[in-house]
């Protein structure tokens, strides 16, 4: 399994606090969890994640999910950048790039 296969596995399916939070974050921005890819995800800090997800429709995302003096499960989504139009520029095209793959590939 790659790490893009397992972080939006985690995205999709997990009981962790920080997922079913960021599930309900991603749904109230109008991203359907359950069809986009979370191709990249990691601590940026002790209380922030930083991510990048790909909708079913190709949007790039790249967020940014804090927890500073609250649990997990209770962040927000700090930072919210639609990168669809110029992510090839971005530090994170070659990762982007193999999560455009998996929307293409229809196994």
């Amino acid at each position: 399994m790659t790490d893009i296969e397992r972080l939006t596995s985690e995205l999709r399916l997990s009981d962790d606090p920080l997922f079913e939070r960021l599930r309900e974050l991603l749904s109230a921005r109008g991203v359907d969890p359950s069809r986009a890819w979370l191709i990249e995800m990691f601590p940026d800090d002790a209380v922030f994640e930083f991510g990048i997800l790909i909708t079913s429709d190709r949007r790039v995302f790249q967020f940014g999910y804090g927890y500073l003096n609250r649990e997990v499960g209770d962040g927000e989504l700090e930072e919210w950048v639609d990168s669809t139009v110029g992510w090839h520029l971005t530090p994170y095209y070659k990762v982007i790039e193999d999560g455009l793959y998996y929307l293409s590939d229809p196994s």
